[in-house]
């Protein structure tokens, strides 16, 4: 079910990133920016007997590959489930550690 989840939601993550770049795309103006983004997940069990919530907090690469466009990591879609998307709103803007 895990997988199955994470394969379902990479798509959304990466729109929202892009979405939420979009809409401030004055502050989006450095292009070639590598940067890691704090995403909380939070997985839902809702189809198995033991429902409930359970938390991660991953740091995807995202780099900026032009004003108001992100791209995220390839490995990103690997284990990336957003289940709560104002957290992904949020968050994306959140860049921790810019690098090279």
């Amino acid at each position: 079910m895990r997988q199955k989840c994470l394969d379902a939601t990479a798509e959304l993550l990466k729109t929202v990133f892009i979405e939420s770049l979009n809409a401030s795309k004055e502050a989006a103006l450095t292009t070639g920016v590598r940067c890691l983004c704090k995403v909380e997940i939070v997985w839902k069990k809702s189809d198995s007997i033991e429902s409930g919530l359970f938390q991660e907090c991953l740091e995807i690469p995202l780099v900026i590959v032009t004003p108001g466009s992100i791209q995220v990591g390839h490995t990103a879609s690997e284990h990336v489930h957003v289940a709560v998307m104002e957290h992904c709103w949020i968050l994306s803007r959140q860049r921790l550690r810019v690098g090279g």
